[in-house]
Formats: C-alpha cells, structure tokens, sequence
C-alpha cells in the first residue's frame, strides 16, 4: 500500500497564542520606552530632588584653597576676633558709617576695605561689620528672606566672595556647635553668638555664622548631638581665617540674626513617607499585572488542552492502522549491503 501525502493546510498559530504574542510584544516596547526614561537623569529628580544651583557650573571643593595668607600664621585662640591696628590714619573705616540703617545694601565703600583669608577682624572691616549687625538684627524675616538668594553653592561663594560679598544668602544644613562670645567694642551687642553650619555641598568644611540673637531651643553646646536642621539668612563677610585642629583653615562668615529651624517630620508608627508609599504601590502593581498575566496564560493553555485543536493536533503525530499495516508490507535493505538487488522479506510485525 503506497502512502499517501497529507496535503492539509498545517495551521500555524491559534487566535489565543497570537494575542499572546502581541502581548509579550507590547511589554517588550514597554520596557524598551522604560529603559529610556531610565537613563535620563531629570527622570528621577522626584525621588532624589536636585539642589538649586546658581547659574553656570558649580566648581568641586578640590579647586578651593583653604590656606589662611602667610602674614597670618600665627596662633590664636578659638573664637577670637584680632584686631589689627593701622599705622595711617583714617584707614579705620570711613565717617558716617556709625549709623544703623533699615536698608538692606551695605555701601560699597564699606566692603572695599574687607580682605579674605586673613585671621579674625582687623580695623578697618569693623565698621561694616558693626552696620551689618545692627541691619540684619533689625531686619525682619520676611524682609531678610525676601533679598536674599538662596542658590549660592559653597564652592561659588569661597571662589567668587567678591560677588557677594555685603550680600543677603541663604544657606540650609545643620547647626552642629553654638557658642557664645562677647561683641566688639561699641558695636551696641554685649554678647554674640557663633554657630558651625555644614550643607550638602560643603562636605567637612563648615560656614561661621554669627548671630546677633540667640537662637530658641538650640542649645549651647560645642558638639550639638544630634545636628539641629535649620535655614539661615544672613550678610556674607569674608572668607575667615580660624584656629581648626589640622591648623588655620579658611570657612564663609555670615552675620545673621538668628536660625530658622526646619521641622522634621517623624514618620507615623506602621505609616510610611510618601516615596515608601509610591515605591510600594508600584511594586504591588507591577505583581498584579504579572499575577494576572500568569492566571491568563494557565487558563488558555488549559482551555487549548480541552479544545478539538488540540486534539487534532495531537492525533496528527500517531499513526492510524493503515499505515501501520503499510509499514509492514514494506520490503526493508541490508544496510550492509546497499547495492544488493535481492531485498530481504518482509518483516512480520514491527516492533
């Protein structure tokens, strides 16, 4: 009996397997889009926000040089203001500047005297720093806030202090020592105050703020344990030289009424931030969408099991009794001998 080939069309995919197809095709887009959105920085600027930044390129710590000049090496105790006398006269500072103002920009011929990186006060910085005490102290908050900018980066304002120098800043970190220490002679304060202030971006290097009020419930204390998170607007001086542990060091000194502390939220018992939330609702999400992806798939595969196509596409593979009857009439070769033309009876039954 010669076999008979089976012209039948071979169906290719079912209606179910196809949609299945496209599914996984539509997910593979999905996180081809995601993969994207990923790589781009400003993507996640909701879960790590960016810091504000003045214009142009913030330069690194490395660039600044914290060395205190040559001519100010000597020792000098923690705290303490030198006061440097001038040979000339009327090198002190100019007339008419003893009278404290409720206006916010100092005169530039009171700034004009003021040198960086030099060790404590000298002369002939006192008068704007005496007007800038008695300003900040009687601006308001809403006033002192309102002129200030609160985009200076630690790094631009050691390189570039001339800029801003007599200017209202506002800077954000945590308070981590407040002492207290008696004013300059007729400065009109008896006793101000001095607190390390460490940011973000400052690293290790702290900025020296003085406050003519003590701040409320900061305590005075050398190492405040934990740090208290507070914002602070004040008149940027200099950069100031002081006595540190690795030797004379250079920091931004601010001259400021007293800090802002900025509340902390603490997180409710079995209640979670808004990120943790928003972390683990996608999480949840993204289980039930692959949970229902898993239960659809099972079900069609056992739906397709039940199904007449499955059925005809098993009973395809078997061989029905004519063909098997067939394969028995069939004469079989000595592999042996390929080219013998005697062929060897037919076999009884297959196995």
């Amino acid at each position: 009996m010669k076999l008979q080939p089976d012209h039948r069309p071979t169906p290719y995919l079912n209606r179910r397997d196809q949609y299945r197809l496209l599914t996984l095709l539509g997910l593979l887009c999905v996180m081809m889009v995601a993969i994207k959105w990923a790589a781009q920085p400003s993507s996640w600027h909701w879960l790590v926000p960016p810091e504000r930044q003045s214009a142009g390129d913030i330069p690194e710590l490395k660039e600044i040089d914290f060395r205190v000049k040559a001519q100010d090496q000597s020792a000098l105790p923690p705290d303490a203001f030198r006061i440097v006398e001038l040979d000339e006269q009327g090198e002190d500072g100019p007339e008419g500047s003893e009278a404290p103002s409720t206006e916010v920009d100092v005169p530039a011929d009171l700034l004009s005297p003021i040198e960086d990186n030099t060790v404590g006060l000298r002369r002939k910085e006192l008068p704007a720093y005496e007007l800038m005490l008695s300003r900040v102290d009687e601006l308001t908050e809403h006033e002192a806030t309102e002129a200030a900018q609160d985009d200076v980066a630690f790094t631009v304002l050691m390189l570039q202090s001339e800029n801003y120098r007599g200017k209202l800043i506002t800077v954000r970190g945590d308070l981590r020592r407040l002492t207290e220490f008696p004013a300059p002679k007729d400065s009109g304060f008896d006793i101000l105050y001095e607190g390390w202030l460490f940011t973000r971006d400052s690293g290790t290097n702290p900025y020296r703020i003085v406050f003519t009020q003590r701040p409320v419930d900061v305590p005075l204390s050398e190492s405040i344990n934990p740090p208290v998170q507070v914002a602070v607007t004040g008149y940027f001086f200099k950069r100031y030289g002081y006595a540190s542990q690795g030797g004379q060091h250079v920091a931004p000194l601010l001259i400021a009424k007293n800090p802002r502390i900025i509340p902390t939220v603490s997180p409710v018992p079995g209640d979670g931030s808004e990120l943790q939330r928003i972390m683990l609702t996608a999480i949840g999400v993204i289980l039930f969408a692959v949970t229902c992806l898993g239960i659809w798939f099972y079900q069609s595969d056992r739906r397709f099991r039940r199904s007449r196509l499955s059925k005809i596409a098993s009973e395809r593979l078997d061989a029905s009794e004519e063909d098997l009857q067939a394969l028995q009439q069939l004469p079989t070769i000595d592999t042996n001998r390929p080219f013998a033309e005697d062929a060897v009876e037919p076999q009884q039954s297959v196995n």
